[in-house]
């Protein structure tokens, strides 16, 4: 290259080079560079045209392309040899044995593993070859976006445990290294398989654990086994009467331990959803995940979650004792401002007439207001710091409610919400929290 000095193109003859001559080799009145071998290999080369004039941008991206398909012919040689060599290996040492037959095959699906509380990942050959190790590639399930797991004993099946901390569909990308018990090199299959969103849920009997206190009710204009087949979709399991008007699923949280419940009821040809659960994230992540696989625009449900509205109820009252707090320590620093400044000009008055102890018992009082004031600071400091805490968890909860609700509904209850607290009418806010529009 011109610009570099760099070899764009470099060609190898079979034999040494006998002469280097300029001959018309095409018989086309056009003069090349024709390169002759000692053992008759004969091989030409054109020269740009002198008429032919190409803009400078396009010449350096020609020499661009030039450089990388030549770089991709040397890496596609190089593993070229490195098959030929394996090859020339095993046909020396007589280990065609340890290859894998043609027809293996790796298959991949998701299990419960309730032992260990987590989904596995099961990796199984079709015949006896074993899996020597895996890898897995998958976004927001390990910290460092990928694992690798190398069975203590060579076994054709292969469980990776995997714990997300969320509830998320990803796709995995696998590769898993299988081969013979006794072969050292060893065949890598790519796999790709997708983690439902709610893996972390098991399947349990009904009455197995106690029933939820809390529920979320909504109606869609959608036929039970329409979400009956959604729910198999992210929950990976199957209903236990599919087909029927009216299902029932029992389901546990392998992370924390909490039962979930899920009724679907056929109402006036609509599906009527009934969730049991005491997590109000999980409720909303499976309302607006389920509206947005049905294409559902507008939701409106009716929300029942008593221990975390008890909960609520002590946050809101903190909050009004930690306003009225506040507001009183604004007026004692305001007054405590205004005996700073009189404190000052008596002891400057002081200081003038010369009266020098009458200064000095000013100046104490001073002293000591001034301490009271970073006392009364630390305190504005403190009660701020936990008013902006229990505001933030009054925003998170208004959001959840929010979240079990979709499209106009959704929205109808964040802005109803703040106007409630901003006129403190708490009735009212639980009522828009519970029904949606406050208006029961």
């Amino acid at each position: 290259r011109e610009d570099t000095g760099e070899v764009v193109f470099r060609d190898h003859l079979s034999c040494p080079v006998a002469a280097i001559l300029s001959a018309d080799y095409r018989n086309d009145g056009m003069q090349q560079v024709v390169v002759c071998g000692a053992e008759g290999e004969v091989r030409g080369y054109q020269a740009n045209s002198p008429n032919q004039h190409l803009a400078p941008m396009d010449f350096t991206m020609q020499q661009a392309l030039i450089s990388e398909l030549t770089q991709k012919k040397l890496e596609l040689l190089y593993e070229l040899t490195s098959y030929q060599n394996i090859k020339s290996t095993f046909s020396q040492a007589g280990a065609m044995t340890n290859l894998i037959p043609s027809t293996t095959r790796v298959d991949s699906y998701i299990a419960i593993n309730r032992e260990t509380s987590t989904c596995d990942l099961v990796l199984r050959t079709n015949n006896e070859c074993v899996i020597r190790g895996v890898v897995v590639f998958g976004e927001q399930i390990f910290e460092e976006e990928s694992l690798f797991v190398c069975p203590k004993v060579l076994d054709t099946q292969v469980a990776v445990p995997l714990q997300p901390l969320k509830d998320v569909s990803v796709v995995l990308m696998i590769k898993a290294l299988v081969g013979t018990r006794s072969s050292s090199t060893y065949h890598i299959f790519e796999l790709e398989i997708e983690l439902p969103k709610f893996a972390m849920y098991a399947v349990t009997e009904k009455g197995a654990f106690p029933e939820p206190q809390s529920s979320v009710n909504f109606t869609l204009s959608e036929r039970v086994p329409q979400v009956a087949a959604y729910l198999e979709t992210r929950f990976n399991h199957k209903m236990p009467q599919p087909g029927a008007d009216c299902q029932e699923l029992h389901l546990l949280c392998l992370r924390d331990k909490m039962p979930m419940n899920i009724r679907l009821k056929t109402s006036g040809g609509q599906a009527q959803v009934t969730i049991l659960t005491d997590n109000m994230d999980i409720a909303g992540e499976l309302v607006t995940d389920l509206a947005a696989h049905l294409g559902v625009a507008d939701v409106a449900s009716v929300v029942d979650f008593p221990l975390a509205m008890s909960n609520f109820k002590v946050i809101l009252a903190r909050v009004e004792e930690q306003n009225a707090t506040r507001l009183r320590l604004n007026a004692d620093m305001a007054d405590s401002s205004n005996l700073v400044k009189q404190l000052l000009i008596k002891a400057e008055d002081m200081r003038i007439l010369g009266n020098m102890a009458a200064m000095r018992r000013q100046y104490k009082q001073l002293h000591d207001l001034n301490r009271d004031l970073i006392a009364d600071h630390i305190k504005r400091a403190t009660n701020h710091t936990a008013l902006l805490a229990d505001l933030k968890e009054v925003n998170l909860m208004i959001q959840r409610a929010a979240r079990m609700r979709v499209g106009s509904p959704k929205t109808k209850v964040v802005a109803a919400s703040r106007a409630a607290i901003k006129s403190n009418s708490f009735g009212m806010l639980f009522r828009i929290m519970r029904d949606g529009d406050g208006s029961k």
